[in-house]
């Protein structure tokens, strides 16, 4: 009996956007060949050194990216990895602060504004680098709130 209704669930789930593979059964706009939707076209990784960089430059670099072909871009916060960066202000510009939170505002309504689709890998590797040991002092263990447009 349980191998029938296996069996009937595998079968119809697919039909109702439920299948396993959501690349594949995702009831999405994929486009055409010449013209394919943003969200399957390629990303490209856009390594935000920290907050103090002109929303402007990154709305254009997302922009410029969509106008080349990308469908977004991954956002992907940088903040030091690791390194020293001599005169950086993590207190100011760093992973959550109001100055993030203005650059992550603004890359969401470039994405918007061009029609493309954002990645952001949200994390608690973001702000400090990764490998990092779970003692280390200024270790980011919450997940800060985002905005909305």
């Amino acid at each position: 009996m349980q191998t029938r209704l296996l069996c009937l669930a595998a079968l119809l789930l697919p039909q109702y956007g439920l299948a396993v593979d959501d690349q594949v059964g995702a009831k999405i706009d994929y486009g055409t060949f010449e013209n394919p939707a943003a969200r399957v076209r390629p990303r490209f990784r856009y390594w935000l050194p920290d907050a103090s960089v002109d929303p402007t430059i990154v709305q254009k670099n997302i922009k410029d990216a969509g106008a080349n072909g990308a469908g977004g871009v991954e956002f992907l916060p940088y903040y030091d990895y690791g390194n020293v960066v001599p005169g950086a202000d993590w207190v100011t510009y760093g992973f959550g602060t109001p100055a993030f939170v203005d650059i992550f505002k603004a890359a969401l309504q470039a994405h918007k504004d061009a029609g493309l689709v954002m990645d952001f890998p949200l994390g608690p590797n973001q702000g400090q680098g990764v490998p990092a040991s779970p003692g280390d002092e200024g270790l980011q263990w919450d997940l800060p709130r985002l905005p909305s447009l």
